[in-house]
């Protein structure tokens, strides 16, 4: 017979309490939706324009319809497994899609995802517009 550890019983300090009266107050930014307005530029996005390699490889791409990672390990200075984590990020953000046919990993650039960004930038060029002329009193 095997000796095993006697399973030990929570005591009554460690029980979960359970919570009673309001919430506590959460200051929130308010949601997209709640906004009313879909919008292409989100945290993911900036952050994978932010990477200068992740911006050569969408800049391969634009020129081309698809690319294999191939094509890209040849015009890039880094190894196949840092290209596969530079697209992965990409693909999460929405900016390329990959298939898979055989052994070939081919990337595409998504040119509707990337033209509404820029429309959606562009929006602040008005505003920044005002920022290179003097206030006025």
């Amino acid at each position: 017979m095997t000796d095993t550890p006697a399973r030990r019983r929570p005591t009554a300090g460690h029980r979960r309490r359970e919570r009673t009266g309001p919430e506590p107050a959460h200051r929130t930014l308010p949601s997209v939706a709640s906004i009313g307005r879909r919008t292409s530029v989100t945290p993911e996005v900036l952050r994978a324009l932010a990477d200068p390699i992740r911006r050569h490889m969408l800049e391969r791409l634009s020129g081309h319809p698809e690319l294999t990672s191939s094509d890209l390990e040849a015009t890039l200075p880094i190894s196949g497994p840092t290209i596969s984590y530079h697209t992965k990020i990409l693909v999460q953000a929405g900016l390329i899609t990959s298939r898979t046919p055989g052994r070939t990993v081919v990337y595409s650039l998504r040119r509707a995802v990337l033209r509404d960004l820029v429309g959606e930038l562009g929006t602040l060029l008005p505003a920044l517009h005002g920022l290179d002329s003097p206030p006025t009193c």
